[in-house]
C-alpha cells in the first residue's frame, strides 16, 4: 500500500514538472489531461480502498477525495496550466503531508497484510458522454 502511495506522489511530481516546462496561463495538451485522468482513477479505484481498508482516518481520505475530484472536474474543462498545477500542488500536500503521514503510523505488520492492488486499465470517455455513458 505504501508503494502504491509513492507511486502516486511520483505521478503527481511528474506532472507538475510537464505542465511547468508549458507557459503559465496555457491550456494543458490532452496528454496531460489524460494522465491526470488516470491520477485520480488510480487514487479511487486502487490507492484509496486499500487506505481505507487498513484504517486511514476517514477524514484524510474524503479530504483527499475532494481534492482530487476537484482536479478531475478541472481538468475536464478548459482550465489554465496555472489552475490545474494549484489542484495538482493541494493533492500533493493531502497525499504527502496527511495520508502519508497517516500510512506512516500505521504497525508495518498491518501494512504487509494489504498488498498494493493491481494497476487497472483507463477507460477515457469521449468529451461530450458522461460517467454513464449519456450525451451531454
Amino acid at each position: 500500500m505504501l508503494e502504491a502511495l509513492r507511486n502516486l506522489l511520483r505521478e503527481v511530481n511528474a506532472i507538475l514538472a510537464a505542465l511547468r516546462q508549458v507557459a503559465g496561463n496555457s491550456s494543458i495538451n490532452s496528454a496531460v489531461i489524460e494522465r491526470i485522468q488516470e491520477l485520480v482513477l488510480t487514487w479511487s479505484v486502487n490507492v484509496r480502498p486499500g487506505l481505507a481498508a487498513i484504517k486511514v482516518p476517514k477524514e484524510v481520505l474524503e479530504r483527499a477525495d475532494n481534492l482530487t475530484s476537484k482536479l478531475a472536474r478541472l481538468a475536464s474543462g478548459t482550465e489554465s496550466n496555472n489552475t490545474i498545477s494549484g489542484a495538482l500542488g493541494a493533492v500533493r500536500k493531502v497525499f504527502h503531508e496527511q495520508v502519508l503521514l497517516e500510512v506512516a503510523k500505521i504497525k508495518p505488520g498491518v501494512l504487509a497484510a494489504f498488498p498494493a492492488p493491481a494497476p487497472i486499465a483507463l477507460v477515457v470517455l469521449p468529451a461530450n458522454l458522461d460517467s454513464q455513458g449519456l450525451r451531454v
